[in-house]
């Protein structure tokens, strides 16, 4: 989606063989990627929106020159974006994504999508990349087919928008099923004490991650908005937005905000 904003980008370190890869937009530094780096294979969670001034590809190969998996959280063209293509092109990379988002990449963004430029990922894959393991969990809301990675051993876990959370989309599940699926994902994360969430947009969470205790809140807000406790306010946008697309994607929408908890939804989309 083209907000019409100057470009920025940068990399930077966040801890050995750990990287954030952050596009912006304007002042505001929109989406975020990561490259994790293990003794035979490296991992890139998500591939930013925008073609970059010098491919991801090359600029991945700057840090590390082992084998890549390429790890879609989801199929929103935010994070599996224009440089998905030359990723699949490029030597020594391998994509992955959920082929229940397969229909919404194609359609909202990319109709040079294949299928065969994916490897279908299922819940409880595990991407061993040589000292790190990251293992594949459905947390199915914001699309039918997000995903998150988790590596148990370093504590961090890699959620994409799957905690951020637009749920008034059309192809996004309703509430009542998504609270089912925040609770099992709360029960694997139950067994990672500490564990950091670094989601999609740094800009959501307070020192650009979460911890577990962001998931019981979303659960929490959920279950307020099912029960009547609580309503979101109505979304309204400037006169200017009003023939955007972001105008369409907001029609009818609710957004509540509860504890660190971010929730937007249609009333028509709750059960």
């Amino acid at each position: 989606m083209d907000f019409g904003l100057p470009l920025k980008f940068f990399v930077e370190q966040l801890a050995p063989n750990f990287w954030r890869f952050n596009e912006g937009m304007g002042d505001n530094p929109y989406v975020d990627a990561y490259l994790v780096v293990g003794e035979k294979r490296a991992a890139f969670i998500d591939a930013l929106q925008s073609e970059q001034p010098r491919s991801l590809s090359e600029q991945i190969r700057e840090i590390t020159d082992l084998p890549v998996d390429v790890l879609i959280t989801h199929g929103h063209p935010d994070h599996a974006g224009a440089e998905v293509k030359k990723l699949a092109e490029a030597d020594g990379f391998t994509l992955y994504m959920s082929m229940d988002d397969f229909p919404i990449a194609r359609n909202m963004f990319a109709p040079w999508f294949t299928e065969d430029m994916f490897v279908d990922i299922k819940e409880g894959d595990v991407f061993d990349l040589g000292g790190v393991k990251l293992e594949a969990h459905r947390v199915a809301g914001h699309t039918p087919g997000s995903f998150a990675f988790l590596d148990r051993e370093n504590k961090r876990c890699f959620t994409g928008d799957a905690l951020g959370v637009w749920m008034q989309l059309d192809h996004s599940l309703t509430l009542t099923e998504y609270v089912s699926e925040l609770r099992k994902f709360e029960k694997v994360l139950a067994g990672v004490p500490g564990v950091r969430l670094y989601i999609g947009h740094m800009t959501q969470a307070p020192n650009g991650y979460h911890t577990a205790e962001h998931v019981t809140n979303m659960i929490e807000a959920c279950e307020k908005i099912l029960s009547g406790e609580l309503e979101g306010q109505e979304v309204k946008l400037p006169p200017e937005m009003a023939d955007s697309p972001m105008a369409a994607l907001m029609k009818g929408a609710r957004i509540l905000q509860y504890k660190t908890a971010n929730v937007t939804y249609r009333d028509s989309k709750l059960r």
